[in-house]
């Protein structure tokens, strides 16, 4: 329970700092990492195997983060391509 708090106590200066360099920062790391959560456990779910759990958890994950750059891509008309660095 102490060790949480200090943990916590630890990362609020350095999420300030991600907050003051990008606001928008925040929130898609917070996406990827529900994006990457939601993958693994669908796998986890779905699969029969557990030599195959880890590696469809990657390429699911993999696969939604490129299906969400095509989809910004397109939204956006490819200035944002040019900004957003790859995986």
């Amino acid at each position: 329970m102490a060790v949480s708090l200090f943990q916590g106590a630890s990362i609020g200066p350095l999420i300030d700092l991600a907050i003051q360099i990008d606001p928008s920062l925040i929130f898609s790391v917070f996406v990827g990492t529900s994006l990457a959560f939601a993958c693994f456990s669908r796998v986890a779910l779905v699969a029969r195997s557990r030599e195959y759990l880890y590696l469809g958890g990657l390429v699911s994950s993999r696969l939604s983060i490129l299906l969400c750059y095509s989809n910004i891509l397109v939204l956006n008309e490819k200035r944002l391509a040019m900004e957003t660095p790859l995986l």
